[in-house]
């Protein structure tokens, strides 16, 4: 009888400990022997203290099961002082970090960070381990923006993917130093997606597939596939800029910008080999000054505000903003309709008699009206043209007959070529130089005054701009079209919020198979012991397969 209650007492030891340990973790010998010091010892602990937003340093006292789903915002920088402890996100977790966050350790008897959850990074958020065979990052799902992960010593890994299937990892900085070191280490196919991979051993180290999309790698990948890839600003918005009222006070300018722009500067990302689908993503951008009171047109600057290390370059552009009188007919857009172009108006334009958009195919020394486009429609809101030919620049000009807004708007230039250069801004007058600048002077007829013969007639009625298919915001599909996340996209997504790639949407969570806890109450003392025995394993397989053994070592 005192050996069976001995038997018990061993029994409920061993499901404590399992219990204490964070899951995930194996309970190695010298983990135990962890110098004790002052600081968070629990989520809710570090969550406070990182919340309070006042900077500095932060000590972590022993390791963090993070089991909340209150994120971290700050915005002051601080650094997370991690010693031999790690930082653990179950399943169905995700760890939400928003702001300048170093998280510094040993990352030797614990991963720095590691999750079977998620990670989701965004606004400067750093990891850095220091130590033989260190690791920063070990993870099945990343979210993140312009993360710089690194870890320094021998055998030492940045970023450790585990999982089956296909994943893309986007946007980030991955770095190792030492012997034998690895940036990312992937135990599936991974595609890079605008990051940078430096090692003193291998910049990515894989069992599958490597994929380097618009990124770059020391030392070089023998193997790897290449895309090489080329920004644009996206939605003509070079093009097209942005229309407000004549005399938009300086509030109502920057509320136009910032529900135009919300503070991002947007770029398309194309293959120059014209082989992979476009990749729209965003970026910070630069404040922008504007004028007390909108009198005239204003040129904006655009200042994309990506970290030096990113793979592409992203050039600042300008941005007109048009100033349009009262009652001023005006185009404020167009955009792209596979072979065709949706043209919005500034404003609807009411008790006209007829109205007719004007089209040029030749820069304006002849002009035609858009009913001899076959599909063509001219609302009260806004236009439609089809049947437009590829590699040709149209210019767009809108005729109102009769009523108070009565006259002729701005000239819209649309150019419609396979080349993305052309399509996404470039040159507007074929100098080479780049820029968007006014529409070259002189040679220039103006469309003839009087309705063309057999011309269809506006007739105002209850027709608006809806309906028609609303403006495309996607280039065309044979070359400038986001990746949909079919075939090759189709991976396991890990961009985010942050560089807000179209293609890439922001993942949920990896389910692994549910744990058994050794809770079984009533004459099963074997099957409690081996429960036990499990809730101590390093890491439990689950649908993502099989998992190298080892716990925080790499």
């Amino acid at each position: 009888m005192k050996s069976v209650r001995l038997f018990l007492l061993v029994c409920l030891c061993v499901i404590g400990a399992a219990c204490a340990a964070p899951h995930g973790w194996a309970l190695e010998s010298g983990a135990s022997e962890l110098e004790e010091r002052p600081g968070c010892a629990t989520a809710r602990e570090l969550l406070e203290a990182l919340n309070r937003d006042e900077g500095g340093t932060v000590t972590v006292a022993g390791d963090i099961r993070w089991d909340l789903e209150t994120p971290v915002e700050v915005t002051r920088p601080v650094t997370v002082e991690l010693g031999d402890f790690g930082i653990f996100v179950p399943e169905e977790i995700t760890f939400r970090v928003a702001g300048p966050v170093l998280f510094t350790g040993s990352g030797t008897s614990r991963t720095l960070l590691e999750a079977e959850g998620g990670f989701s990074f965004e606004g400067g958020v750093a990891a850095e381990a220091v130590g033989e065979h260190c690791t920063a990052v070990r993870a099945y799902s990343l979210n993140w923006e312009f993360p710089e992960i690194s870890a320094r010593g021998t055998g030492a890994t940045a970023v450790d993917l585990l999982g089956d299937g296909p994943m893309e990892l986007l946007g980030g900085w991955f770095r190792a130093e030492g012997s034998g070191s690895v940036a990312v280490r992937s135990e599936r196919p991974v595609r890079l997606i605008f990051c940078r991979a430096e090692a003193e051993g291998a910049a990515v180290l894989s069992t599958g597939e490597v994929i380097l999309d618009g990124s770059r790698v020391s030392p070089e990948l023998p193997g790897a596939r290449t895309i090489q890839r080329t920004a644009v600003p996206a939605h003509r918005i070079r093009e097209n800029g942005l229309c407000a009222a004549m005399g938009t006070d300086r509030a109502g300018v920057e509320e136009l910008w910032k529900d135009s722009l919300g503070g991002r500067a947007q770029f398309y990302a194309y293959d120059t080999a014209e082989r992979e689908p476009a990749q729209l993503f965003s970026v910070p951008m630069a404040p922008v000054s504007f004028p007390e009171t909108l009198s005239g047109d204003y040129e904006a600057a655009c200042a994309p505000l990506a970290p030096e290390w990113f793979p592409l370059e992203l050039a600042p552009f300008l941005v007109t903003i048009h100033a349009v009188g009262e009652n001023q007919p005006f185009l404020m857009d167009a955009q792209d309709a596979g072979a065709g172009a949706y043209v919005r108006f500034f404003r609807e334009i009411t008790g006209a008699d007829r109205l007719t958009l004007w089209v040029s195919e030749d820069g304006g020394k002849s002009w035609r009206g858009a009913e001899e486009y076959s599909g063509s429609a001219v609302l009260s809101t806004g236009a439609q043209v089809e049947g437009l030919e590829w590699n040709r620049t149209y210019l767009f000009q809108l005729a109102v007959e009769g009523g108070p807004m009565a006259g002729r708007s701005n000239v819209l230039e649309f150019p419609l070529y396979d080349d993305y250069h052309v399509n996404g801004g470039g040159s507007r007058d074929d100098d080479d130089r780049g820029d968007l600048g006014e529409l070259p002077a002189g040679d220039f007829l103006v469309p003839p005054p009087e309705s063309s013969p057999g011309e269809s007639v506006f007739s105002p009625g209850p027709e608006t701009w809806e309906n028609l298919p609303p403006p495309s915001a996607e280039p065309r599909e044979s070359a400038a079209r986001p990746a949909t996340g079919t075939g090759e996209s189709a991976a396991e997504p890990s961009g985010g919020s942050g560089l807000a790639v179209q293609a890439l949407p922001a993942p949920e969570p990896e389910k692994a198979a549910p744990a058994l806890w050794p809770f079984l109450l009533g004459g099963a003392l074997a099957l409690a012991a081996g429960a036990a025995v499990l809730g101590l394993r390093s890491h439990r397989p689950g649908r993502h397969g099989k998992r190298r053994k080892g716990g925080g070592q790499p």
